[in-house]
């Protein structure tokens, strides 16, 4: 078998860290095939440092670009590289002295055990500079992930999505595989790696993943993920998961056996894009640019995936339906004018139908409606009042004797029901309902063991694990 292994470097405005990365590549125990780099636009000299380079190593060729972003820069490389296996490496990164060596050896383990050309190999990374200030985890902590070969949906699906790593430089791909589905990265925006590395999981026939860490992650300030957030991030990020959605609804008959892990990563993408938008001030910027009614947009393929995928509503995921509801929320409480959400008025009520079912399954198991019980609840706040609003919503009226307590007791009324410190609580309670997402396991520690008779009830764990009360009295006023 033929191995041979082409490196793809872009580089943007990086002069204090490019002999640094360039080196790492040139100084491999095994070298490479060759090693492409493309300047997208630098003005920091950069580009003249690379031409420097070029004239003393045969093995380098730069190539010059208008800036286009990194998934231009990318596509660029894709289409020069004549090796038979493709790497990237960003340019204030670096890479493991033996990596050439370890990943070519690797690549003829494989073929003589499995008798085929592995379509991508995973390995790990590791984060040097400003770690103090940024965490960053470029390792896998399930070993039955390593030393085996996968269908790429089942290891997507295994790995999802504690050991799901969406950098395409921790992975060399087969070059010939990467034709034949004609993927590239998106041009023009942040994110690419996030659709590049999630299309080529979910259509690879065999990848593999080794434990050995052949990659350095520099972590800096005003790097892409470090940067201030900005208006175009925002966008990028919403338009990615906007491909993503639209290449999963195209493909849906093939998802059998991984729906869980697909919803669940549907689900992930578009929480990215909320925070980051909640982490921009300039909200006005956002509604006028119509980020609200691309993530209403985005409700809408994920209503249908899900709908495909799963025809078994009970087994939807309430916070992913919360998730976009509150999108929903959202829209009405900035004015986006009616005309503009009604295209997604069916979406919008069978999101809320599903979830009003599952609010049901959860809360119709409180007796709350039955006048002999007494019941208390720990936890005074907007969790409670939203937990006290949407079950007389959902389920009605509450008749039993119901006492909200909480650590330390500042008010002798909430919601209308009687406050008592929680270290007074009568033994012989009935159930004590834990009210609170966030202190949730504190809050067991210190009632443990204290209420024999008394049967506790929890919100979160494996099944749930974000705030299903606290934001959404809306949805059912």
């Amino acid at each position: 078998m033929s191995i041979s292994i082409s490196l793809i470097i872009p580089v943007f405005n990086t002069l204090p860290y490019l002999n640094q990365c360039i080196d790492s590549a040139l100084n491999q125990s095994l070298p490479f095939h060759e090693i492409i780099i493309i300047d997208d636009g630098s003005t920091d000299g950069s580009a003249e440092l690379l031409l420097e380079y070029e004239k003393r190593y045969r093995i380098i060729q730069v190539y010059f670009e208008k800036h286009g972003k990194q998934g231009r820069a990318r596509n660029v490389g894709l289409k020069k590289a004549t090796g038979t296996y493709v790497m990237f490496l960003d340019s204030d990164d670096m890479l493991a002295q033996n990596a050439v060596e370890v990943l070519t050896a690797e690549l003829r383990k494989i073929s003589e055990a499995y008798g085929t050309e592995c379509d991508g190999v995973y390995y790990e990374g590791i984060s040097f500079g400003k770690i103090e200030d940024y965490f960053f985890d470029y390792t896998r902590d399930d070993y039955t992930l390593f030393n085996m070969l996968w269908e790429g949906r089942e290891f997507f699906s295994a790995s999802y999505m504690r050991n799901y790593k969406s950098s395409s430089c921790m992975t060399i791909y087969r070059r010939a595989f990467l034709d034949k589905i004609h993927l590239l990265f998106p041009e023009g925006m942040y994110f690419e790696d996030n659709f590049f590395s999630f299309i080529f999981i979910i259509e690879a026939k065999s990848v593999y993943c080794i434990h050995e860490q052949l990659y350095y992650r520099r972590v800096r300030d005003n790097s892409t993920i470090t940067s201030e957030m900005s208006f175009e991030k925002i966008r990028d990020v919403f338009g990615v998961a906007t491909l993503i959605y639209q290449y999963i609804q195209c493909h849906m008959v093939d998802f059998c056996g991984i729906e869980y892990s697909l919803l669940k990563f549907c689900s992930n993408i578009m929480i990215q894009a909320l925070f980051m938008s909640a982490e921009y001030k300039n909200e006005k910027e956002l509604l006028m640019n119509n980020k609200i009614l691309i993530a209403l947009q985005n409700l809408k393929y994920y209503i249908k995936i899900s709908d495909r995928v799963l025809p078994d509503k009970n087994q939807w995921d309430i916070e992913n339906l919360l998730l976009y509801l509150r999108v929903y929320l959202l829209a009405k409480k900035n004015d986006i004018p009616f005309f503009q959400i009604e295209k997604y008025h069916e979406e919008i009520k069978l999101a809320l139908r599903v979830a009003t079912d599952r609010y049901r399954d959860i809360l119709s198991k409180i007796p709350l409606y039955d006048k002999n019980t007494t019941i208390g609840i720990y936890g005074k706040g907007r969790h409670t009042e939203g937990l006290i609003y949407i079950y007389k919503k959902i389920i009605g009226d509450i008749n039993c004797k119901l006492i909200i307590y909480e650590t330390k007791k500042n008010a002798d009324i909430f919601c209308g029901y009687e406050v008592n410190n929680i270290q007074d609580i009568d033994t012989d309670i009935d159930y004590l309902i834990i009210s609170s997402s966030l202190y949730q396991n504190e809050m067991q520690k210190e009632i443990d063991g204290k209420f024999p008779k008394s049967k506790i009830i929890t919100f979160y764990g494996e099944n749930i694990k974000d705030d299903i009360f606290s934001d959404f009295r809306e949805l059912f006023s």
